[in-house]
């Protein structure tokens, strides 16, 4: 073998492959770790990431490359970053360079150097500004911006999330010549403009206070409306104070811009970074820059922001951390929630997991005294109260379109009170299925085991798995019946009923069909503010973190099918889900109630969700899981095939579960079909992994990916993918 010489340096390299592996590269200089490259692969050249130098490469040093390029003359990626893909690719068991790259704003991820961000120009209203009418109180978000703007400087990125046209006023407040400009300039002082905080929430602030630079896991419950956002706000003021940076994860978008206002109201000074994947590539990667090289005090975003390299992290919040939307479930199928624990604690910060229907893992590890409890049992509103829920029994009576006469009168009484009313149903459309009436038949996707459902308003039928739409058949496909009809409700139907029962009604429906447009939910939510919609119909995007002051009635129909279904973790989606949508009642100083309708009054979930009581509800699943072995008790790992043939599915993993010996306590079940057999033309098997031992399962499962990349080469046509910790079975 060739002899090094002193002029040789080689780096460990990560590169955007399926494989599960670095590469080694040499250079004449040294390289900072965390570095961008531009390196030879193959006939390409392509970008990598320089991950640790290599000074004993194991392949003859004629064969390898040369970097080509250091194309980031300062390192964006610090080693602390590089520490939490590397523990990401490992748990996950995700092949390396892809771990890496998967984690990056586009730019980054393209063979070329990025330009930084310049630091942003700053608005202000002048003098000039007190001639001036200000916008009409029924313009909301317009409204929000002018006072913004009068108050402070405020950068362009902040002006779009209190009104997404901002751009366009503010190049109007321009040629009026209203506004001053400035350069952005780090701040050493913040204003917090502070609200007085409840002894409950002064308590739990100072016992996450009294563990600033010291790793803490702390389970912030709260029943809803109990004001953990104060506690939040409490927690990063300390830590700004200290200097350093907060992480903050949401669930989902839409709360987003509802959240950065808040924050912006309340810390008016701070550089405040959003990252999610409806703002521009370029405001993205500006944002990501920014918390990278420390501008950034605050982080706000969705998942994916747990992998943004932070110069000085101090504190993380997950918000609603019992959200599924947290984990991943496709590609690297990582939960954010989980990483965000193992940051902090890698970090020396503490982290606070807020919920008021903590995940079941999360109220265990409580009880097991692993995390810390912190309990809001009071609303933040002294004058407001938890709403009251009234199981309304479904058993043997007439509904008109899915509601009962109670619900109507209901509805009808706080439409005379002019008082807010959500009404919530999780399924979109205007029916799951369509029958014919004559051989029964009824009209499934081409490409999934699933049904096609009605949308009236587009005259489409749509799978909500694969997206593949059609026209609606004029007759059966089976038999040639034209009588074919809709079976069963959804939100389009029932927006066309209670427009029909309730025609001076103000009705807006919300779901993923109405609001995919970009404006469209701010639109939804200024006309909710400004008291000009009577009735809201949503699905679970209504569900999370809404603050509507007027509701008062919260009506929940076709709630029993989760109560018996196959997903041991349903009656923990179906309690949470009604226990968030429930507390969207009665929030300020109105009376709230809700009424469920159910078949089922009686059932346990129900009961305690009447009394408001999730520990009865959580106990009672923790008994029923423990007794049965499945998680937390045990640890799951899935291995799943797909293929257009499910022979060959199950067939490649028999011949992986035959391959294997597994640790001990270790145990290995399937190959089986998967809930959902079929989706996207592909059918899927599953092999599962489960033990009580989850380093022996990790170890059995690794031992697993070098068959698995064997077998692949005699299964070319197939997919398969390995899941840690499962949301989907």
């Amino acid at each position: 073998m060739t002899h090094l010489t002193e002029s040789q340096l080689f780096f460990d390299v990560a590169v955007d492959k399926p494989l599960y592996q670095l590469f080694t590269y040499q250079y004449l200089k040294d390289i900072p770790l965390g570095s961008r490259v531009s390196i030879p692969f193959g006939s390409k050249k392509i970008t990598g990431i320089v991950i640790q130098k290599n000074t004993h490469p194991k392949i003859a040093l004629n064969k390898i490359k040369s970097i080509e390029q250091v194309l980031d003359p300062t390192p964006i990626f610090t080693s602390e970053w590089i520490s939490l893909i590397q523990f990401t690719a490992t748990y996950y068991l995700y092949p390396i360079g892809q771990t890496f790259f998967s984690t990056l704003p586009v730019d980054l991820k393209q063979n070329k150097s990025i330009q930084h961000p310049k630091k942003p120009l700053l608005y202000q209203f002048n003098a000039k500004i007190n001639d001036e009418k200000p916008p009409q109180a029924r313009h909301q978000a317009l409204l929000a911006l002018w006072n913004a703007l009068k108050n402070s400087f405020i950068s362009l990125d902040e002006a779009i999330y209190l009104h997404p046209n901002a751009k366009s006023y503010l190049k109007k407040y321009q040629t009026k010549g209203l506004l001053d400009t400035k350069i952005e300039n780090n701040l050493s002082q913040w204003q917090y403009r502070t609200k007085t905080l409840n002894q409950e929430q002064k308590t739990a602030s100072q016992a996450v206070i009294n563990h600033i630079n010291q790793f803490k896991c702390f389970l912030l419950f709260g029943i809803t409306g109990s004001g953990k956002t104060e506690v939040y706000f409490e927690l990063i003021n300390r830590v700004i104070q200290e200097k350093k940076q907060i992480l903050m994860l949401l669930p989902v978008i839409n709360l987003t811009p509802q959240f950065f206002a808040r924050v912006k109201e309340t810390f008016s000074e701070a550089n405040i970074a959003v990252l999610h994947s409806k703002i521009s590539k370029r405001q993205r990667l500006d944002n990501y820059l920014n918390a990278s090289n420390g501008t950034a005090q605050i982080i706000i975003g969705t998942r994916l922001s747990i992998f943004t390299p932070l110069k000085n992290l101090g504190l993380i919040i997950v918000d609603e951390e019992h959200d599924d939307s947290f984990k991943q479930e496709n590609d690297l199928r990582y939960n954010a929630r989980d990483l965000a624990i193992w940051r902090a604690q890698k970090n020396d910060c503490p982290i606070v997991l807020g919920s008021a229907t903590p995940s079941l893992e999360s109220w265990y590890n409580a009880c097991q005294k692993k995390y810390t409890l912190l309990t809001l049992t009071n609303r933040a509103i002294s004058q407001s109260t938890l709403p009251e829920i009234h199981l309304i029994s479904t058993k043997n009576k007439i509904l008109h379109e899915g509601f009962s006469d109670e619900v109507l009168d209901q509805i009808q009484k706080n439409l005379s009170k002019k008082e807010l009313t959500l009404v919530y149903l999780n399924r979109r459309g205007y029916a799951p299925t369509i029958v014919c009436l004559d051989c029964g038949h009824v009209i499934e996707c081409d490409y999934c085991s699933a049904k096609m459902v009605y949308h009236k308003q587009q005259q489409r039928l749509k799978c909500h798995h694969c997206e593949h739409e059609q026209k609606i058949p004029c007759a059966c496909p089976k038999c040639g019946n034209q009588d074919l009809t809709s079976l069963g409700i959804g939100t389009e139907r029932i927006e066309q009923f209670l427009h029909d029962f309730f025609p001076t009604a103000r009705i807006a429906r919300v779901d993923s069909d109405t609001i995919a447009n970009k404006n469209a939910w701010t639109d939804i939510y200024e006309n909710v503010l400004n008291d000009e919609i009577d009735i809201l119909i949503g699905t679970q995007i209504l569900a999370k973190g809404h603050d509507f002051k007027n509701l008062s009635l919260v009506t929940v129909i076709h709630t029993d099918g989760s109560l018996f279904s196959a997903d041991y973790r349903a009656p923990e989606k179906l309690f949470s889900e009604l226990m968030q949508v429930s507390g969207r009642a009665g929030r300020d100083r109105t009376k709230g109630q809700v009424l469920i309708q159910t078949q089922f009054p009686d059932h346990p979930l129900f009961q305690a969700l009447k009394k408001h009581n999730y520990p009865e509800f959580a106990e009672q699943q923790l008994s029923e899981r423990l007794s049965l072995g499945f998680p937390p008790k045990s640890h799951r790992i899935v291995i799943k095939a797909e293929h257009i043939d499910f022979n060959i599915a199950e067939a490649f993993l028999k011949e992986l579960a035959e391959s294997i010996i597994p640790e001990p306590e270790v145990t290995i079940i399937g190959p089986l079909p998967m809930t959902m057999l079929k989706v996207a033309n592909r059918e899927r098997a599953i092999l599962y992994f489960e033990s009580e031992n989850r380093g022996l399962l990790h170890q059995t499962v690794k031992k697993a990916i070098a068959q698995l990349l064997s077998l692949q080469n005699n299964y070319r046509t197939l997919k398969w993918t390995i899941d840690v910790d499962p949301n989907e079975t």
